[in-house]
């Protein structure tokens, strides 16, 4: 076990006084004689937790949240008491003060879901004499954006997942003036946040993280200057090895620690060496503003049983819902970038019933359900895989796996795509048919999702050819961009070349966006579409493969025509295998000046 520092015995006494008095259960954990250090004390794990706290009832003023299911079935109940919420409101006040320039910030507009953090938003920040407005998270994302642009806060609070999706359906978030971001509920990588800062316009210093559990309330702040996070200095942190603790839990690297909090003013809940179930890097002491802080890098992600979607869902909640519909199933869940895939192997699951799992285990968690319906939280995936892409300890030790891709992977099955583009020899012919859209005066070739270059030999002698795929793939001059974290590079050329790559991404509008932006003159692309995009069996079938969206041609049409490029003569649309490909070839509009100087180009002007 790593400590940073030892709490003030005198101080931890009184805490354990005051639980006691509260949790007269926590008496009969303590096994020491003599309390002498903090580790004399029990760890307070989910299962200690379960049995003594989160299905009981505390008599008396307090305000009760629902968290995720437990192996009872029932949600966890989380108590706050007045005190609690006092001491709360005071300390994040406190924080956004020091980020906050309040002489020339006057507005907050608040899109996060439920919760505590949510219930107390608005006395935070009227605490700092800020107009504040907020939207429910059961409106549809459209509500959320029409706030925006009505109220154009100076400060947007809000949930990296909520953040996501509002630019994805956003023309130009950058429009509505935000300032600052304040993001509360789920992890944010600093790569996630330079994009966010580059797409509002901001600095990154214009984005203040903070990290926090219902449980706990407020736990630790990014730190720009110190580039950490700083726990607060009502807490006391613990580091632990998976297997120090009795859950079993696979082992993590040597600068990664299990997070276990102590907190000495939260009263409604047993806050003794709680157990956060949250995997840190390097967990240490450093002076900050000359004081000794305990502070951590990163919040690498959680173990266990329990995983955030918006709000908190369990294992349970998932194992519950799967075996309604499933007699036998083998089940393992992962999570990517704060997106929830959930692969299952039974004999017995069909199309059908994929569909009817997926909206199930979504309405498990009523909040969720409402945000995903609204368009605020992406869906929670559910793919249908073999046997053997099933761990199959994770019958016996049920487990939540994190994929947290770096810039190099995306949320895609990259290793199964890689093998198809190998396999596929039609990819030949299409880089030579498509090659032939590309003419002599065009200068400057992209090619997104470029594979294995197919149609770099068939382009125009003296054309600049400029490959981008989310990895090298063996070659030294390929553009790494993932854009499924809306990487795009930032350079104009003559053509884009964007051939059945849209389908396969998460923010497809974005896309098509960035190439408009980014085209000069011409866009070849190409795109795979169901033949009935209302076939629900059809669609349950595409997305078990990792298909994203499943447009009608028509509609990617009208999305170049509304980023100013028109459909040329030469495009055409082909119906094969119950399916519709089009090979669309899309040309930039001219201004009415580029129009006549073309119709005058060979006129003498004397």
């Amino acid at each position: 076990m790593t400590l940073s520092l030892e709490p003030d015995i005198c101080l931890l006494k009184k805490k354990i006084k005051e639980t006691i008095n509260m949790f007269p259960w926590y008496e009969k954990l303590i096994k020491a004689d003599k309390i002498e250090s903090i580790t004399n004390l029990p760890l307070m794990t989910p299962n200690v937790l379960e049995k003594y706290y989160y299905s009981n009832q505390l008599v008396g003023n307090y305000d009760v949240y629902q968290t995720s299911g437990t192996s009872s079935g029932n949600r966890k109940k989380i108590f706050y008491s007045p005190e609690d919420d006092e001491n709360y409101i005071k300390l994040r006040a406190n924080i956004y003060r020091k980020f906050i320039p309040t002489d020339s910030m006057k507005s907050v507009f608040s899109d996060m879901g439920t919760g505590h953090a949510a219930n107390t938003a608005k006395k935070v920040f009227e605490s700092l004499d800020l107009s504040f407005e907020s939207v429910s998270y059961d409106a549809p994302i459209e509500q959320h954006i029409e706030g925006l642009v009505k109220f154009k806060p100076d400060i947007f609070y809000t949930m990296p997942s909520i953040l996501d999706n509002i630019i994805a359906n956003s023309q130009s978030p950058k429009d509505y003036g935000i300032k600052k971001i304040i993001l509360v509920g789920e992890i944010a990588s600093k790569q996630w946040i330079n994009k966010i800062a580059k797409i509002f316009e901001i600095k990154e210093t214009d984005i203040l993280d903070t990290y926090g559990s219902i449980e706990i309330g407020t736990m630790a702040t990014y730190n720009h200057d110190n580039q950490c996070y700083v726990i607060e200095e009502n807490l006391f942190a613990e580091g632990f090895k998976t297997e120090e603790l009795p859950e079993d839990l696979e082992p993590l690297p040597e600068n990664e620690k299990v997070l276990c909090l102590t907190s000495f003013v939260r009263g409604a809940f047993p806050a003794i060496r709680y157990v956060t179930n949250d995997v840190v890097r390097n967990l240490r002491t450093k002076i900050i503003e000359g004081k000794p802080r305990q502070v951590f890098d990163c919040v690498v992600k959680r173990v266990g049983k329990e995983i955030k979607h918006g709000e908190k869902i369990s294992l349970y909640d998932i194992e519950n819902t799967v075996y309604k519909h499933l007699s036998r199933a083998q089940i393992r869940v992962e999570d990517t970038n704060n997106r929830l895939i959930v692969k299952i192997y039974s004999e017995e699951l069909t199309l059908e019933n994929i569909s009817i799992i997926q909206e199930s285990i979504e309405n498990s968690i009523h909040e969720i359900g409402t945000m995903i319906k609204n368009g605020i939280l992406e869906r929670i995936q559910v793919i249908s895989v073999s046997k053997d892409e099933i761990d199959n300890s994770s019958r016996k030790n049920k487990k939540l796996y994190y994929n947290n891709k770096s810039n190099n992977n995306t949320q895609m099955d990259w290793k199964k795509w890689e093998k198809i583009t190998k396999q596929d020899l039609n990819h030949t012919w299409r880089g030579e048919y498509f090659a032939k859209f590309v003419d002599n005066d065009d200068k400057t070739v992209m090619d997104l999702g470029c594979g294995y270059r197919f149609i770099e030999k068939f382009l125009p002698e003296g054309c600049e050819y400029i490959p981008v795929d989310y990895c090298s793939r063996g070659y030294d001059d390929i553009v790494i961009c993932d854009f499924n974290k809306k990487e795009f590079p930032s350079r104009k050329v003559d053509v884009i070349v964007c051939l059945s790559v849209l389908q396969w991404l998460e923010h497809p509008i974005w896309m098509i966006q960035e190439i408009s932006k980014h085209a000069n003159k011409k866009v070849i692309f190409h795109y795979i579409t169901p033949l009935d995009s209302d076939d629900k069996e059809v669609i349950a079938k595409r997305e078990s493969e990792g298909i994203k969206n499943h447009f009608p041609i028509p509609f990617i049409i009208s999305q170049f025509n509304q980023c100013g490029f028109v459909l040329s003569e030469k495009s055409r649309i082909r119906l094969k295998d119950n399916r519709f490909e089009g090979d669309l070839i899309f040309e930039k509009k001219k201004s009415l000046l580029e129009i006549l100087l073309g119709k005058f180009k060979d006129f003498k002007i004397f």
